[in-house]
């Protein structure tokens, strides 16, 4: 069983809602009102990204267990800064969060981000974003495998579904690769 914060994760759903910065205290709190249970703190869609200021909005979200993000463009974020910058970035929210997510791709920063999160005993989601399609079994199995092997302690693969076939072999990737702690996307209508 893995810990997010004050919640196991063991196999009941929960509510994930990414947060940008400036969030009202008032959306805060309607928020555990309604029972958000993780707050993933998209730290690349910041209005700015100075260490103050990102630390002042990853706090006032301390109530929640909390996933750290600083998405690059080439998966979908909005990460302006250089790499170095944004592993700089994870540095610091680090004692801050329960966990961060890093993209299988960035390599040159993936193993630094997944050391430093396990010397701080957080959790590390490993993840890949493929926005045109959903890839057969064999290369989503061997993504998994990647990426565990990377040290994720949750993988997380976010695919394209353009008809019921890829939602299947999306299920299928979940099932087969449960004891991986796997989290499965299916985007698009």
């Amino acid at each position: 069983m893995i810990k997010l914060g004050t919640i196991t994760l063991n196999g009941t759903p929960r509510i994930a809602v990414g947060f940008g910065d400036k969030t009202a205290p008032q959306v805060i709190d309607e928020a555990k009102d309604f029972g958000l249970d993780v707050v993933e703190l998209r730290i690349d869609l910041y209005s700015e990204c100075r260490k103050e200021h990102v630390l002042n909005e990853v706090k006032k979200f301390r109530h929640f267990p909390s996933i750290a993000t600083i998405r690059s463009k080439k998966e979908g974020g909005k990460w302006r800064g250089t790499e170095k910058e944004r592993l700089a970035l994870f540095r610091a929210v680090m004692p801050e969060v329960d966990a961060v997510d890093i993209e299988m791709s960035s390599r040159t920063i993936v193993s630094s981000v997944v050391k430093l999160a396990h010397k701080a005993k957080k959790l590390v989601v490993v993840s890949h974003h493929d926005f045109d399609q959903t890839p057969s079994i064999k290369e989503l199995n061997r993504i998994v495998n990647h990426a565990k092997k990377l040290g994720a302690d949750i993988v997380k693969v976010s695919t394209y579904a353009s008809d019921d076939e890829d939602i299947q072999r999306l299920a299928h990737c979940t099932i087969a690769n449960k004891s991986k702690n796997i989290v499965t996307i299916a985007m698009g209508g």
